[in-house]
């Protein structure tokens, strides 16, 4: 598919979805998501290459040094959170820590020093404040390379992402 997309003159291939982490899962052939970047950079070597919708469980030593080797692989990683707040992340059962987050990020950075961004979001809806400040604080962590998608309302304090420092 990827060769037919060349000829059709496409010059971008994202590979994103709900759940690409989990590629292969389901397939007798040993395929990951690792796999079918390599397979899809090597049948369209000229064209840029993105990944969407990473989760943390994704990145791993192996994964980061795979990805490494291919030239039009876009360094920008769309690696959410959806809290900075571990007991907001266990709550939406996810199976990881904002550690573990964070330790992820270093391991995209190791392979990847000019990655472009991660992107942090959470819901205002049912979350505590203080767990979006938590996210907030955890963005600051990854600055200048992160991007808060949402904005966070304090005592009546709107506060936003603005590069390269956090305003009010």
């Amino acid at each position: 598919n990827a060769t037919a997309l060349v000829f059709r003159g496409y010059q971008e291939i994202v590979i994103t979805g709900i759940e690409i982490a989990s590629y292969g899962k389901d397939l007798k052939d040993g395929s990951n998501l690792a796999i079918a970047v390599k397979e899809i950079a090597e049948a369209a070597p000229n064209v840029r290459l993105r990944l969407g919708s990473l989760e943390p469980r994704t990145v791993t030593e192996e994964f980061c040094a795979s990805l490494k080797q291919y030239d039009n692989l876009c360094p920008q990683f769309h690696l959410s959170l959806q809290s900075g707040g571990n007991n907001t992340l266990k709550a939406m059962n996810r199976h990881y820590t904002k550690e573990q987050y964070l330790e992820k990020v270093q391991l995209i950075r190791k392979y990847f020093p000019k990655a472009e961004y991660y992107l942090l979001g959470f819901s205002l809806g049912s979350f505590l404040v203080r767990e979006c400040l938590n996210t907030v604080d955890l963005g600051k962590d990854i600055i200048p390379i992160a991007k808060i998608l949402k904005k966070v309302q304090r005592n009546g304090i709107l506060y936003k992402y603005k590069n390269p420092k956090w305003v009010i």
